[in-house]
């Protein structure tokens, strides 16, 4: 369905005619606090999405524990929310589902108003219309995303962000814990894994990786936030090289989406590998945590193995947009390649190094 389907001037009228006229509430902020509210969390399609509004439900919770939080996120990503301490509320929706012509989206539409959310968080850097237009007929008073030039009317409480000035994309739902006076949760992974998932995933490399003096070296082949990838034979060249230095296991990973690309990938290696089963989303999240150095593009997994804290490289190219650089940490290491130009193989190992030399993450 055609971007002007979603217009302003289209969606009124229809929504009085389904009888789903938005909210006449007033806006007003903070609308959650001590004496409770209803927060509803969005996502747009990208696990990302999840990552960085983690700590803000985790900070939310702590800060006003009267808080009832929703999240509205894909069926592929379910996982990552299902078991979440701190989320009370778990809707799911298929890709096909956010569509004004399909009648799931009415009835999804209806049960939001049913909850009386007060505020709606777009976790997204950049919503889909459909999603947008959800936000809106949802009732909630305050609708929070990023700027657009057709974000108003559907999203009233708008966060301007400049990569330029403002930097990492991760970074951005940080202005709304300053909106809400919340304070955010300094651990990333505890705010998206649970200790049974941590520690299930530590018992699931140690069994095919019993020595403490093997390094995990983690490696994700998929393709980037960009639409960018790294070539198969230069990431296998790069980990065969990092192979043949340290005495390592490699174990690649992939959301399932790219579980294709991970078992082409896995046939280039010349190196002694863990192979474990990608059952789903959390497993490969979990898994991640557990390397001692992960090597990717700008893929979704390199940005939850650099909130984790574990050592990581990014090779980033010319093509990738500056909003998705992470910010410069004592754990992370980002190259920048340039077409035509070839990587220094002795930088890179110096890197490596550099980065298998610091301690471990807590």
């Amino acid at each position: 369905m055609g971007e002007a389907a979603y217009k302003a001037q289209l969606v009124r009228p229809l929504s009085k005619w389904l009888r789903l006229v938005p909210t006449e509430e007033p806006f007003r902020l903070p609308m959650v606090g001590p004496e409770g509210g209803r927060v509803l969390f969005v996502q747009s399609g990208e696990i990302t999405d999840i990552l960085f509004a983690a700590r803000l439900i985790t900070g939310l919770h702590d800060t006003y524990p009267r808080c009832r939080v929703g999240a509205l996120v894909r069926e592929d990503a379910s996982e990552l929310i299902r078991h979440h301490p701190h989320v009370q509320d778990m809707l799911i929706y298929q890709p096909g589902q956010m569509n004004l012509a399909n009648p799931a989206f009415f009835k999804l539409v209806r049960k939001l108003r049913k909850r009386g959310y007060d505020m709606l968080v777009h976790m997204g850097e950049s919503p889909p219309p459909a999603h947008e237009v959800l936000g809106y007929l949802s009732g909630a008073p305050v609708r929070v995303g990023p700027a657009g030039e057709r974000s108003y009317p559907y999203v009233n409480c708008e966060l301007r962000w400049d990569p330029g000035k403002s930097g990492y994309e991760g970074r951005r739902l940080s202005e709304v814990a300053g909106l809400l006076g919340v304070q955010l949760s300094a651990d990333a992974r505890g705010a998206v894994l649970t200790d049974q998932d941590v520690r299930f995933a530590r018992q699931l490399v140690h069994f095919r990786k019993p020595r403490r003096d093997q390094i995990l070296i983690g490696v994700d082949p998929g393709k980037g936030k960009s639409n960018t990838k790294v070539l198969d034979r230069t990431l296998a060249y790069l980990v065969n090289a990092i192979y043949q230095r340290y005495r390592s296991k490699v174990i690649v990973l992939a959301t399932p989406d790219q579980d294709d690309t991970a078992s082409r990938f896995e046939n280039t290696l010349q190196c002694e590998r863990i192979d474990l089963p990608r059952h789903n989303v959390k497993d490969v999240v979990a898994l991640a945590s557990q390397c001692d150095l992960f090597l990717a593009g700008n893929t979704n997994l390199l940005h939850y193995a650099v909130s984790f804290g574990v050592p990581t490289i990014g090779l980033f190219t010319d093509r990738d947009d500056p909003r998705w650089r992470p910010p410069e940490l004592p754990h992370v290491a980002l190259i920048q390649g340039r077409r035509g130009a070839k990587l220094s193989l002795e930088e890179f190992l110096g890197e490596v190094e550099r980065l298998l030399s610091l301690p471990p993450p807590h």
